[in-house]
């Protein structure tokens, strides 16, 4: 009995402990404002029914003397009886108070949601492992013990109940913590993404973002779900075995050695099986960038049966390469698993049936050390199990990182005061002596390639055509112009001052060659949405296309159709500066007639500054001047020639 008391006493001291410690910090972080007062009838509800949820605990204080010692407990006089009745009564007045004040902190969240989660989070899953380490305590007495059958059921039932309302809370809050997890990684990488320069981005493979965003990510969803689990599987591991080494410690060694040397196995086997998860998501993302090539280029690759051959074959040849390292990693896993199961059998053969043979052991603590050591596989297994997912994550982080670190930059996309930025009107656009050169992918080549000096004006009221054979610098001049690629040196002068490469693009609206029409209409104004069906009549769009939720209805269409609803969405920008680069090369006859006599006649008319990338020399009537590149210089034609 007086071991008993000893044992509730650490216990209480524990719990004291700890929950001091929490309050102490808790009260630190409200007086330093990093948590909020949130009080309200539904917190204030769930406050009191999870003390509700916990009462049975004291029917296992009340009835935990009874069982061990004697019915009548609680009503013999004597001092071991009195001693230990007080110390199960202050046990109880512990664990309220406890309750009482670690809850008291949902009322005052903290800040940051993490906290909140994790600290919450840690303390559930304490009691799932001790409810397991329970039922085993349970079946062990049952079997060698005297403890009367009907207190036995009770105290079983009471630790299952505490399991099953515990494990539920806590793979609950493991769900949210995981989707926490995943919702941040993926809005740090959207950040960096969103902050990166085009010249940064396009160096980026389109399958590392795919596979970042959807495996990587996924990964470490799962390892938030599996870590936890993890916590709570040692937790249990250590109270069973603490009990097994209660009973005897030759053979409860015995066991700890087996298990120890299986980790030891499995770890050895985790290099490889790192190393062809590493090598199995490299694989993939080269399999991804060929699947992007095949949805993006699809129209080229099956008008050639030659080129649909050949592209599918490298498909066929990727995608064997990538589920031959796949299947290599699930080898390699296999075996690992096979070698924990194997290793488990032999540590449980080792410890219930060789160590009796030589030590001669009661058969009875033998029995209890059977039920013990089988309780173990389910937390052993599921440890082992988890290994893994704990790889799977350590690879998956370390490509974010590595994404993160590869796309962080000091020059931030868009300063933070663009909001500020005027972009109501522009007299004039000077480009003064701008050289752009494309950095060297290889050191063996003697020459970079890129355009300068670049010497180009236009003012408002302006329709400058450009034209130029292909690699004459057009498009490269439009991204520099624009500001996608910073300028090696000269300047871009707005109204006579000079801007930053991070702000010109707020003066322009552009349609590329290559446009991408999103189906959500972004950046127009409210009043310019007041115009949007007018418009859509006069593009022969009105039947085809509605405005829902400040969306098209559709996209679906023609590519003349879809070129006609990105020069709308364009001119609904009501951006100072047009850029087109071959906007009329998709457009019918009437349209492009109407695109070139009456519409940049309009937008002229309203000042806007015009520029055009074209080859349609009919139309170059409409502009004020036509200017044309060469070997990436550009100089303005004489009116004659443009004439002519």
């Amino acid at each position: 009995m007086e071991n008993t008391v000893f044992t509730i006493q650490i216990l209480i001291a524990i719990l004291t402990l700890i929950g001091v410690a929490y309050s102490i910090m808790a009260i630190i972080q409200i007086k330093s404002k990093k948590r909020n007062k949130e009080v309200s009838l539904a917190k204030t509800t769930d406050y009191f029914l999870g003390f509700v949820a916990i009462l049975p605990l004291f029917m296992f204080l009340y009835f935990m003397p009874i069982a061990m010692y004697d019915e009548n407990f609680w009503t013999i006089q004597s001092e071991t009886h009195q001693a230990l009745g007080d110390a199960i009564m202050l046990l109880g007045i512990v664990v309220t108070a406890f309750y009482f004040l670690t809850r008291m902190t949902l009322f005052f969240p903290h800040k940051d949601e993490y906290h909140n989660v994790l600290s919450s989070l840690l303390l559930i899953s304490l009691i799932p492992g001790i409810a397991n380490a329970l039922i085993v305590m349970i079946i062990g007495e049952f079997v060698g013990g005297n403890t009367e059958t009907k207190y036995l059921l009770m105290f079983f039932g009471l630790a299952t109940y505490f399991y099953i309302v515990t494990i539920r809370l806590s793979k609950r809050k493991t769900a949210y913590l995981g989707s926490l997890v995943a919702q941040s990684f993926n809005s740090m990488i959207l950040r960096n993404v969103f902050k990166i320069p085009f010249q940064k981005y396009e160096k980026i493979e389109s399958g590392k973002i795919y596979t970042i965003l959807d495996r990587d990510i996924g990964d470490i969803f799962y390892f938030s779900q599996v870590a936890i689990h993890i916590f709570s599987h040692i937790l249990t591991a250590i109270i069973i075995f603490i009990y097994l080494f209660t009973l005897d410690i030759l053979n409860a060694s015995v066991l700890v050695g087996s298990m120890a040397f299986v980790f030891v196995l499995y770890s050895y086997l985790g290099a490889p099986l790192n190393r062809a998860i590493l090598e199995t998501r490299e694989k993939r993302e080269r399999f991804t960038n060929l699947v992007t090539g095949l949805i993006n280029g699809f129209k080229e690759l099956v008008l050639h049966n030659v080129k649909r051959v050949e592209y599918h074959k490298d498909m066929e040849e990727r995608n064997s390469t990538l589920y031959k390292y796949q299947l290599k990693a699930a080898y390699i896993d296999i075996n690992k698993t096979l070698l924990s199961e194997l290793s488990f059998t032999i540590a449980v053969g080792a410890t219930c049936l060789v160590s009796p043979m030589i030590f001669e052991f009661d058969k009875r603590l033998i029995t209890t050390f059977v039920v013990g050591t089988l309780y173990l596989w389910g937390p052993f297994n599921n440890m082992l199990a988890g290994i893994p997912g704990i790889i799977n994550a350590k690879i998956a982080w370390q490509r974010i990182r590595e994404f993160l670190q590869n796309t962080d930059t000091k020059d931030m996309l868009l300063p933070q005061n663009v909001a500020n930025f005027n972009t109501s009107s522009v007299e004039k656009l000077e480009v003064r002596d701008v050289y752009f050169n494309y950095e060297k992918t290889d050191d063996r080549e003697e020459r970079t390639y890129g355009i300068g000096p670049i010497n180009f004006e236009v003012v408002q009221g302006d329709i400058v055509f450009i034209i130029g054979g292909n690699g004459s610098g057009k498009t490269t001049f439009l991204k520099t112009l624009t500001g996608l690629y910073p300028s090696d040196s000269g300047q871009i002068l707005v109204n006579g001052e000079p801007v930053d490469s991070k702000m010109l693009g707020e003066h322009f609206s552009v349609i590329y060659s290559d446009f991408y029409l999103f189906k959500k209409i972004y950046g127009i104004k409210t009043e310019r949405l007041d115009q949007v069906y007018e418009w859509l009549d006069m593009f022969g769009l009105l039947d085809k296309v509605k405005i829902e939720d400040g969306a098209y209805s559709t996209i679906d269409l023609s590519k003349g159709q879809r070129k006609r609803l990105a020069i709308l969405k364009s001119y609904l920008e009501d951006r100072p500066i047009y850029f087109f680069d071959e906007c009329a090369a998709d457009l019918d006859p009437d349209f492009k007639d109407f695109f070139y006599n009456e519409l940049l006649v309009k937008m002229r008319d309203e000042g806007k500054l015009l520029i055009v990338i074209t080859h349609d020399d009919k139309y170059f009537y409409v502009a004020n001047k036509v200017y044309k590149m060469e070997m990436g210089t550009i100089s303005e034609l004489e009116s004659n020639l443009v004439s002519h």
